[in-house]
């Protein structure tokens, strides 16, 4: 990225480099001390002994997303960039960021829609199913039914999930992370999934149903929730429909909605909340979908899927 370049909307970022660099010196003002920057750029150990300086860079990688960029998601390639001053790159970045994801403080998208993360980081969701549990697995082998969950009603806490990442090893030399790999501010992420989950809450309220289409659902994200929505009293998602499908991907793994289909049609997706822990995709749930369904066909006079 050339320091005249900048992003479409689409893509958020709309500052160039030398603008990040000096809202960077601006703020952080002994970064405008050559000695002081070499030295706060140069190898250090993480350990007790320089744990001011892992929690500026920590300060400072915030910084960039809430303050400058206003976003919860960058690229390495472009988070390199914007902490690169004077062509000086930090020579630990790679140890900076697998500190933070780590320490879930960052995560990558490819943690996101990878399940091993939410068996291995949620292992009170994770465990052993019983036999109905077992049952109903074996009757809907292919499904995308959860079968448990924590409710969702309640959201997370900090003691529900494990403080540090129990799929990555401590040994922050141990691992490089492709540059084109998109991070996320993890806290950023989780407040963005939750105002997904009471938007959904809002329009099932609205809508009278239990159940939605996932187009539907989007459909009316775009009509009536986005801040470039005109005022009409609705709650307003900050961060839109950016990186929906990875926000419906968590509050489905961390069992607070539940993502089915029907036989009559598996390009389409079905959510429905999850009321406790034991919630399942009943009988009534199947037909209330085949119902919406039938109802979207005739709206759109869809012929009859070919077989």
């Amino acid at each position: 990225m050339k320091e005249e370049d900048s992003y479409d909307d689409d893509n958020i970022l709309t500052i160039s480099v030398k603008n990040v660099q000096n809202n960077l010196l601006k703020h952080f003002i002994f970064l405008k001390d050559e000695n002081k920057r070499i030295k706060f750029y140069n190898e250090f150990k993480i350990d007790d002994e320089n744990k001011i300086i892992i929690n500026m860079w920590e300060n400072i990688i915030n910084y960039i997303y809430e303050e400058i960029f206003h976003c919860m998601s960058l690229t390495l390639s472009d988070l390199k960039k914007a902490v690169t001053i004077n062509k000086k790159i930090p020579e630990d970045f790679n140890k900076i960021i697998h500190y933070l994801i780590y320490n879930k403080k960052y995560i990558t998208i490819e943690d996101l829609t990878n399940e091993n993360f939410y068996v291995q980081n949620f292992p009170h969701l994770y465990q052993k199913a019983g036999y109905i549990s077992s049952l109903f697995n074996y009757m809907f082998p292919n499904s995308n039914y959860c079968k448990s969950g924590n409710g969702g009603n309640n959201d997370l806490t900090e003691e529900e999930e494990t403080l540090t990442r129990n799929d990555l090893s401590k040994d922050y030399t141990s691992y490089n992370f492709p540059e084109n790999s998109i991070l996320f501010n993890y806290k950023i992420f989780k407040n963005h999934c939750n105002a997904i989950l009471i938007t959904l809450k809002d329009i099932l309220n609205e809508e009278g149903e239990e159940i939605i289409m996932k187009s539907t659902f989007i459909e009316i994200i775009s009509k009536k929730y986005l801040l470039t929505n005109s005022d009409n009293g609705k709650f307003k998602l900050f961060y839109g429909k950016q990186n929906i499908d990875e926000a419906l991907f968590y509050l489905y793994k961390t069992k607070q909605i539940i993502i089915f289909k029907i036989p009559e049609n598996q390009d389409l997706e079905f959510f429905k909340i999850m009321d406790n822990k034991d919630d399942i995709v009943t009988e009534d749930d199947i037909n209330l979908a085949k119902k919406l369904y039938d109802d979207f066909k005739k709206e759109f006079d869809c012929p009859e899927d070919n077989k």
